[in-house]
């Protein structure tokens, strides 16, 4: 049956044509260029001869053999690396002293090679001490005076190049606002800008007596005072916060960039309605973790003037006039108030306050979260500034450790010390008043020791956490910095007790 069926097969058409077609596929020699077999050929006997590689090229243009042309210009740089007339025709690109086949090829050598640079500026630089700013190496003494936006000018002051263009056209200023040429004989008679009118003095006190509308007092460029207390009251705080800013300095070791602002109000009702807000005037809450109730100062997280809409986180404190006591108080809480800025100043959250611009939504925690910071370094600076600070306005024969004195007996009076260690991981809370208000004082006593107990090991932790925190380290760092220095403290309660005379 199977034989029948192939003879069959054989004899019909389809067969047939499939047969004519088969006889007619050409052999593998036939298929070939006769110019290909010769290309073959030629290229064994030119392979390591750049001449006669180029002969062949050439044989390969007259040929139109575009593929085997291309190949031989890839041997011929393989063999001669510099040889231009070859990278030209192969599209290469000229760079460096070297030939990339593509752009590509190009941008990654560019990354590399700028990495490497970045490095070795790197290195170089802190070798030499630099630190970075933006896309420069500058020296660690000129990174403040930058980071403020100023310049050098030709006799090498570090200047405001709009302050002195100000200066320049005749405008003075009147403590932050400018004021014009025109209206500069107002300030010789005595008068005091207040919104579009020019008022004396006491209706400027009273014009300035308002929240939102406070006096703005610039020290130097130091720092700001944002007061609603009467004038005269005003420059008596900003004397007493002159010397609590350069102990501020000593804590942080380095001054911020930007002048830290602080509220100073003109009683404690004020104060408490500035911290609690009111519902009937429009006016939200300042302090979200209510802190402004266990002391008579405090950081105004949430502060926003109701105006402008601008944030106003600053420290907040009062300082009453109007009775005895209310300056002897005043004296420290103004202290704590501006350390409560500073370190503000000092370690902002601007990923949290960029979130605001976005889409107007603040968070407390993740304000919070974002700090470099720790807790009890911020209220412990502010603690020194507060209570442990010697008193320079002292005359000559006096005690001018009075508040340190007065801030030991005070803390003996609430239970004395306790270890360093529980010190440092305590977290204040308005559900812990009178806790927390001792805490305030132990921390400051911390400090006090940190800066001038004189514990060698202390000191040197102390220095590398103010470096970390003064070039910008990343927050991981400064932390580690930071643990570095409480577990260096945790070491030497007895000789806290003993500088503090306990």
């Amino acid at each position: 049956m199977l034989p029948s069926l192939l003879l069959a097969w054989c004899a019909s058409p389809l067969a047939s044509n499939l047969t004519e077609s088969i006889s007619v596929l050409p052999t593998s020699a036939q298929a070939q260029n006769p110019d290909e077999a010769d290309y073959e050929r030629r290229r064994k006997l030119a392979d390591k001869d750049v001449d006669k590689m180029w002969d062949l090229y050439d044989w390969c243009v007259e040929k139109k053999l575009d593929k085997d042309a291309k190949s031989c210009l890839r041997r011929i740089v393989q063999l001669r690396s510099d040889d231009e007339k070859a990278h030209k025709l192969l599209g290469d690109i000229a760079y460096d002293g070297k030939w990339f086949p593509t752009e590509k090829k190009l941008a990654e050598y560019k990354t590399e090679q700028a990495e490497k640079a970045a490095k070795e500026e790197e290195k170089a630089a802190k070798e030499k001490g630099l630190v970075k700013f933006k896309d420069q190496w500058v020296t660690p003494e000129d990174l403040p005076f930058l980071q403020k936006g100023l310049v050098k000018n030709d006799k090498g002051e570090w200047i405001d190049p709009e302050v002195e263009k100000k200066l320049a056209e005749g405008w003075v200023k009147q403590d932050l606002e400018w004021i014009a040429p025109a209206e500069k004989e107002n300030i010789a008679k005595g008068l005091w800008k207040c919104g579009d009118k020019w008022l004396a003095t006491d209706p400027a006190n009273e014009y300035h007596s308002e929240l939102f509308q406070w006096w703005r007092i610039p020290y130097q460029s130091k720092f700001v005072l944002f007061t609603t207390c009467d004038r005269k009251v005003g420059e008596q705080v900003l004397n007493n916060l002159s010397g609590a800013y350069d102990d501020l300095v000593k804590c942080y070791g380095f001054e911020p960039a930007t002048r830290p602002s602080a509220i100073i109000l003109r009683d404690q009702p004020q104060y408490e309605s500035f911290a609690a807000g009111d519902q009937e005037e429009g006016r939200p809450s300042t302090d979200s973790l209510g802190l402004s109730s266990t002391h008579y100062a405090y950081f105004a997280d949430i502060g926003v003037n109701v105006e402008t809409g601008e944030f106003l986180q600053w420290g907040v404190s009062y300082w009453d006039a109007s009775t005895e006591a209310g300056p002897k108080f005043g004296v420290h809480s103004t202290r704590n108030a501006l350390g409560q800025s500073f370190a503000e100043a000092v370690d902002p959250s601007p990923k949290a306050m960029e979130q605001v611009q976005e889409d107007q939504r603040f968070d407390p925690k993740e304000f919070w979260d974002e700090k470099k910071v720790p807790t009890w370094f911020r209220f412990g600076a502010a603690g020194y500034a507060e209570r442990y600070y010697t008193d320079h306005t002292v005359k000559v024969g006096g005690n001018n450790r009075w508040a340190i004195e007065w801030s030991v007996t005070n803390l003996l009076s609430r239970g004395g010390m306790i270890p360093i260690s529980q010190v440092l991981s305590y977290e204040p809370s308005v559900d812990k008043g009178e806790e927390t208000q001792t805490w305030y004082n132990r921390v400051g006593l911390v400090m006090y020791f940190m800066i001038d107990g004189k514990c060698a090991p202390v000191t040197e932790k102390l220095a590398a956490f103010q470096t970390a925190l003064k070039t910008g380290k990343d927050k991981k760092t400064v932390s580690a910095a930071a643990k570095a220095l409480a577990t260096e403290l945790a070491k030497h309660d007895t000789d806290l007790r003993k500088f503090a005379g306990l």
